[in-house]
């Protein structure tokens, strides 16, 4: 969860047309797959494979690269810059995934 800091949680950002399809078509082809993903019957090594291969093969984290910019180039273009420090502070926060290798 994020912090509770103070900050003004008034602000909007817009996309054109386009740009919110791609970010919607690349959300759904990530959630759908992993889901897709976890619901199948599955061993334990296969659903590590299958997951390897989709985060590759799907180009996951370019994907999701490319949504995390196309939503910061609106919030810079739209947001104060006093509410941009208050969102990163809070997003510094948020808990990373821990490498187990």
């Amino acid at each position: 969860m994020l912090g509770d800091r103070t900050m003004n949680n008034k602000w909007t950002i817009s996309f054109e047309g386009e740009e919110m399809i791609r970010i919607l078509a690349d959300l759904n082809f990530l959630v759908v797959s992993l889901d897709r993903i976890g619901s199948a019957a599955l061993s334990d090594e296969a659903r590590k494979a299958e997951l390897y291969d989709f985060v590759v093969e799907g180009d996951a984290f370019k994907r999701l690269a490319a949504i995390r910019k196309s939503i910061w180039v609106r919030i810079d273009e739209n947001v104060p810059r006093s509410t941009i420090d208050a969102i990163e502070e809070r997003l510094e926060d948020v808990e990373k995934w821990k490498l187990r290798r």
